[in-house]
């Protein structure tokens, strides 16, 4: 077992940088870290991402009948447009107003543009972007229901004026570079004003990003130390930081600041996908699989979670629930991934004893990695299992030829002439 294991840190990293992404970007209130909300919150916005918006809207109406909450409002204004319900959205705009919040303009002018009352978002977007608060020039240009406004005079006239300060213009562009990946020249722009920002989280987190893109772990995890000690419940940094501690060595310690954080906002599925990826690597391999599983019970369709939910099964030797997280992860997997999908099977397959159906798993990896020398070898093993040695020495032969020195004991035994 452990044919996917090497790849384990890469997919990890990759899911924790959507993660952050994903908490970055839903911050609507200057930087303030994000507020704990109940699981019925969270279920809705999952509902939302699949596209259940009947179901959403239902359970964001119920929250904000017991509280209004911009966050609420959103959800349910959300699911409404998706339904085209225009009616029902501007009911509840009317009904939950929260004049004084500045993310209540936001999305009274995400209304307005994407139901084509270009004025009057043009206007509301005037009154968010005069609040002290608010998101980056970046991310609002990055809004995709603010697009039916882009095309008008007054939206030309409206970015003529200085909304943002020389600083925040300033941290817009660092994280837009951060945004881009250009890791190289986001670490000149944060060198030129070091002694200013230094000790200063977000800055230090853009940091760490930055060195982590170029691989330079050790100083990374330094920076996203001095993020973290000052913001130690943010989730973006605590995830970061986890990540590279994870990659560094230093696996329990990670899970540890995981667990914590996950227990202090227990019912956010967004912390799971990272948590689950650590403990794999720890060696938890049931805990994983479980942690991975109540992921997989918001969003089924995370292709890294179940692949994540696979490999955990796999070394748990649950062969039965691996196969079955693969049966849903291989029809939704790119091309280049379907080959190691099929190897990990395979291996399940042949620890079952089914070895038949192993050898079609992997001579299918085989057509798309034909000098793949572990595929060759354990190809041939399972030829020698079903009493085929002629095609098993033909692969070990083709495995000697590439390169592969672990077969000679194998051609000693199965291959004399």
């Amino acid at each position: 077992m452990g044919a996917l294991s090497n790849m384990s840190f890469k997919i990890f990293r990759c899911c924790t940088l959507a993660v952050g992404l994903l908490f970055f970007f839903s911050l609507s209130e200057g930087r303030a870290q994000l507020p704990f909300y109940p699981e019925r919150y969270h279920r809705a916005v999952s509902w939302q991402a699949r596209g259940w918006h009947t179901a959403a809207a239902q359970v964001f109406d119920s929250l904000l009948a017991k509280r209004s909450d911009i966050e609420y409002l959103r959800g349910s204004v959300l699911s409404y447009l998706a339904l085209e319900h225009v009616d029902s959205v501007q009911q509840r705009l009317k009904k939950y107003e929260m004049a004084k919040l500045p993310a209540y303009a936001l999305l009274k002018a995400e209304v307005g543009c994407y139901t084509g009352n270009l004025t009057e978002g043009v206007a509301n977007l005037s009154q968010y972007l005069g609040a002290r608060y608010k998101l980056s020039e970046q991310q609002l240009m990055r809004d995709t229901l603010l697009d039916p406004c882009r095309n008008r005079k007054s939206w030309d006239s409206l970015w003529a004026l200085q909304w943002y300060t020389s600083e925040q213009q300033s941290q817009n562009y660092l994280e837009y570079l951060a945004y881009k990946g250009d890791w190289h020249l986001l670490l000149e722009e944060l060198d030129t004003q070091y002694a200013r920002l230094a000790k200063r989280h977000e800055y230090a987190f853009l940091r760490a990003q930055a060195l982590e893109g170029i691989h330079d772990l050790k100083s990374a995890l330094l920076a996203s130390e001095i993020a973290t000690k000052q913001r130690p419940h943010e989730q973006r940094y605590v995830i970061l930081r986890a990540r590279l501690m994870l990659a560094l060595g230093y696996k329990r310690q990670a899970e540890a600041m995981l667990v914590d954080i996950q227990k202090r906002d227990k019912y956010n599925p967004a912390l799971l996908p990272p948590l689950a990826w650590t403990q794999l690597e720890i060696g938890r391999h049931a805990l994983a699989y479980a942690t991975a599983q109540r992921y997989l019970d918001y969003y089924p369709q995370d292709t890294a979670v179940l692949r994540c939910a696979a490999l955990a099964a796999a070394e748990a030797k649950m062969y039965s629930q691996g196969l079955n997280m693969l049966a849903r992860l291989f029809p939704l997997a790119s091309e280049q991934t379907k080959s190691e999908l099929q190897h990990l099977r395979a291996e399940m397959l042949t620890e079952l004893g089914d070895y038949r159906q192993a050898l079609e798993d992997y001579k299918e990896a085989l057509t798309r990695r034909p000098q793949d020398t572990v595929l060759l070898r354990k190809t041939a093993q399972v030829c020698f299992q079903l009493r085929d040695t002629t095609e098993g020495c033909k692969l070990l032969n083709r495995a000697q030829i590439v390169g592969h020195l672990r077969v000679d004991q194998l051609l000693m035994r199965y291959c004399k002439k």
